[in-house]
């Protein structure tokens, strides 16, 4: 490093560039100033004026240097720091404030490309990066970034580095900007902020699933919270999840339940590990849901309901149980007796109603008969025992262990055999003098199956309520059946659907059985509902006696985004740019989550037939869809938009701000009109909608940015400030407590209109490594951004192999060391890949 080196500083009129050169002249360098001021001068010797809006002004500021042999090998800029937003900024000071800002970068830019010597460069900000808790976001000089990264790339030979410092720089962080400007640094790091005496780099990071699906958990009370218990890998249960879920209003004959506690079953089990096929669970109530049965409190009613009131303590069966609510049908509901607490309650509805159903309804169980239960110490067990004596029936029971058989034996059953052997038919034979029994309640498999049939009296009732042999089609020997046998399948959960009127009799006789302490809940085991996974591996063992239940509490629980996006069809949905191309396809999409009511906004509406089609299409899926014609970089009409939501449409509840223009051009070439009309309309569009927004609880605002903007593409310098400023914009709001979210876009494919529209710049960037995104992974990655609302994202596709050999000089930039090493590393470089941050 020289002993004395000369440094151009660009001094902002806040005087704030007066910490750097004090510093600089301590350490004995030479200070070269450049003032703002309306025209070119030179004053004192060290000292420069020109309009930074003049592309002249700063031609004449380097001739001037270069005409009088003033050599410098740092160019520092402060003059963003003038533009702030301390104060919320109307629509016509921040279009003011962008115009200067951009135009003023822009030119001092240029002016440097233009040169014949190469200095570093250094561009400095303030509060445009959250780096520490308590920084302020602000948004007035995030399109540095974008001209910054574009130049970098169009100029790699000239080191730019751009600085964000924090909200109130103390003097230590001065000293810090001062070392890194005056010590020589190994490694060039093109864009860093300084916190103090500390210095952060950018880095990119590859974004795992797993790990988005982490950051965005949260605690939340187990009761009252919507939330649902998922099956996020079958076969495993330790993979179950609680996931959000947006509350359905209920209809017609729906009650919504806030659930209190739960009744494991074994149903449960197969459905966790992917046993259960469609046939067997289409029909029923639960489908291939999990959970089947609940107590609780009803916290919604549908407008047919008659029976039931918000505030009832009920008990149903009710698919989705494991969750803090649930909606079921009417006939699928009783009120909870006092005398159960919502524990037990949560205990007996499948369990009794099986038992009811099979005893008493189809096995028509009569005082003195005979009746075999196998597996007697599970739930259902348990239940038919009760239902059996109270029916003044012989019992004979079967149980796996001999912990489990002397159990039933302490209940007054005589006859007790093992399940596990073949032999109990003989002995059941045996003990009733060669009668057998009136009938079977079997949940055993296999061999077990005829040997029951074997020990049946003539007109006996076989009942089957396990599932495993009926749909692996397994044989029946018919002989015995002429001894007027009869045989009965169970399925409650289809009963319960397909048979309203039969399930709510048989569920409303439950109760009163329970109510008078006819029968009772026995062997309830409760688990709270965070432990959901250890109760279900419990329940596969198959070693506990009676019911297990998991019950909800305030403790917290671990909360996981949703799945699937789920929008509201009683709410507005609206897209900018949104009557033709891409910006049409993602209203379209809308409309596939729920979405019923659209506002499409644009400059000049539908442009082709297709699109014309498309809306119609909307239309006759029954969606509202409102077409307007503006300028959403004015705010008067953004305001007149509203106003129109407001009056006619339901709330507003969604924005999608998709407009945007190309007009590529390099530096050399990228003149302020060019500049302005694709920067402007993006920019002011964004901030319109968000003055618009501010005090509206709306669940998001999207904003379509850019690859660009976080690489810089050759050509882009308008694009990628553009798409700058919205990923700030999502930052600035969401530190203000507004719904916000950015998604950095990669190449587009024909869906879009630009994609249509320059096919010769589709061809550039894939000879660059960036292939068009199908529409089908623009829409999943949109889906998982509204869900988990992250602040901003990029997804593209990108060939590693091209990529690296177009931008070399970005192999060992440090903002691009990871994902380059991480992807190319290990997917062999060459391939399109889905880069997903």
């Amino acid at each position: 490093m020289p002993d004395k080196e000369t440094y151009l500083i660009f001094a902002d009129n806040h005087g704030k560039y007066k910490h750097t050169e004090a510093l600089l002249r301590q350490r004995g360098m030479n200070v070269f100033l450049v003032r703002k001021d309306e025209h070119f001068g030179n004053g004192i010797s060290s000292e420069l004026r020109a309009n930074p809006l003049i592309s002249e002004d700063l031609e004449s500021v380097f001739s001037y240097l270069q005409n009088n042999r003033i050599s410098y090998e740092k160019i520092i800029s402060f003059w963003c720091l003038d533009f702030e937003t301390k104060e919320e900024l109307s629509s016509s000071h921040l279009k003011l404030q962008q115009e200067q800002l951009t135009a003023s970068t822009l030119n001092l830019l240029k002016a440097v490309t233009a040169l014949q010597v190469e200095p570093k460069v250094y561009l400095l900000t303030q509060h445009t990066e959250i780096v520490e808790e308590q920084d302020r976001m602000e948004v007035s000089q995030a399109a540095l970034y974008g001209l910054g990264r574009v130049m970098i790339n169009e100029f790699p030979f000239i080191p730019i580095t751009m600085i964000n410092l924090s909200d109130c720089p103390e003097s230590m962080e001065w000293e810090t900007l001062d070392k890194l400007l005056t010590v020589y640094q190994k490694k060039h790091n093109p864009e860093i902020a300084i916190r103090k005496n500390k210095i952060y780099q950018r880095k990119l990071k590859p974004v795992l699933e797993a790990e988005a699906e982490e950051k965005f958990a949260v605690s939340l009370p187990a009761q009252g919270t919507a939330f649902r218990a998922t099956v996020e890998e079958y076969g495993i249960i330790d993979n179950i999840r609680f996931r959000k879920f947006k509350r359905s209003k209920p209809v017609d004959n729906e009650v919504e339940i806030e659930v209190r506690a739960a009744g494991l079953n074994f149903k449960d089990i197969m459905n966790v590990m992917g046993l259960l096929s469609d046939e067997a669970t289409e029909g029923g109530v639960a489908g291939k849901q999990l959970g089947l049965e609940c107590a609780g409190i009803v916290s919604s009613v549908g407008p047919e309901v008659k029976g039931f009131k918000v505030g009832d303590a009920v008990m149903a069966w009710a698919s989705e149980s494991f969750s803090g609510y649930t909606l079921t049908r009417e006939s699928c509901v009783i009120h909870k007796p006092e005398e159960l607490s919502f524990t037990e309650a949560a205990a007996v509805t499948v369990t009794y109603l099986t038992a009811h159903y099979s005893l008493n309804y189809l096995g028509r169980l009569a005082e003195g008969e005979r009746v075999l239960i196998h597996s007697a110490t599970g739930g259902v067990g348990l239940s038919a025992i009760q239902l059996a004596k109270l029916q003044g029936a012989e019992i004979f029971a079967t149980a796996g262990t001999e912990e489990k058989r002397h159990l039933l034996r302490s209940m007054g059953i005589r006859y007790v055999y093992d399940s596990k052997s073949l032999r109990f038919a003989e002995e059941i034979l045996k003990d009733t003098d060669g009668k057998g029994v009136d009938i079977v309640l079997n949940s055993l498999s296999g061999k077990a199956i005829s040997q029951s049939i074997k020990c049946m009296a003539p007109f006996g009732r076989f009942i089957e309520i396990g599932k495993a042999d009926i749909y692996r089609d397994a044989k029946l020997a018919l002989k015995r059946f002429g001894n007027n046998l009869s045989f009965h399948a169970v399925d409650l959960d289809r009963l319960m659907l397909q048979k309203p009127v039969l399930g709510k009799k048989l569920f409303t006789e439950i109760g009163t059985l329970l109510k008078n302490g006819s029968i009772k809940p026995e062997h309830v085991h409760s688990y709270p509902i965070q432990q959901l996974p250890e109760a279900l591996k419990q329940l596969s063992k198959g070693t506990h006696v009676g019911k297990l239940v998991v019950s909800t509490n305030n403790m917290p629980v671990k909360v996981y985004p949703e799945k699937k996006l789920f929008l509201d069809g009683e709410a507005t949905y609206l897209v900018t740019g949104g009557a033709s191309g891409f910006g049409l396809e993602l209203a379209y999409w809308l409309t596939t989550k729920g979405a019923r009511y659209l506002v499409l906004v644009s400059r000049s509406g539908c442009k082709t037939d297709y699109d014309r089609q498309t809306v119609e299409a909307m239309k006759q899926k029954g969606v509202n869809v409102v077409l307007i014609n503006t300028d959403i970089s004015n705010y008067e009409e953004v305001q007149e938009i509203m106003k129109k939501i407001r009056q006619g449409m339901p709330v507003l509840k969604g924005i999608i701000h998709s407009a945007a223009v190309l007009r590529d051009a390099t530096f050399k070439n990228m003149d302020k009109e060019r500049f302005d009309s694709v920067y402007m309309p993006k920019v002011m569009g964004a901030w319109n909608f968000h003055l618009a927004t501010e005090g509206l609880p709306i669940d998001f605002f999207l904003m379509l940015s850019s690859i660009s903007s976080i690489f810089g593409l050759p050509g882009q310098s308008n694009y990628s400030a553009a798409n700058n400023f919205l990923d700030k914009l999502a930052l600035y709001r969401r530190q203000h407590g507004l719904a916000a979210c950015a998604v950095n876009l990669g190449v587009l494919g024909m869906y879009a209109g630009m994609s249509k529209e320059g096919e010769h710049v589709l061809k550039v960037l894939e000879s660059q490594g960036w292939f068009p995104l199908s529409l089908k992974q623009v829409t999943d990655k949109i889906q998982n951004i509204l869900i988990q609302q992250p602040a901003y994202r990029m997804a593209a596709n990108l060939d590693w192999k091209r990529f690296k050999d177009f931008f070399g000089h970005l192999q060992n930039d440090p903002r691009f060391e990871e994902i380059i090493k991480a992807e190319s590393g290990t997917k062999g470089g060459g391939a399109r890949e889905m880069l997903a941050l």
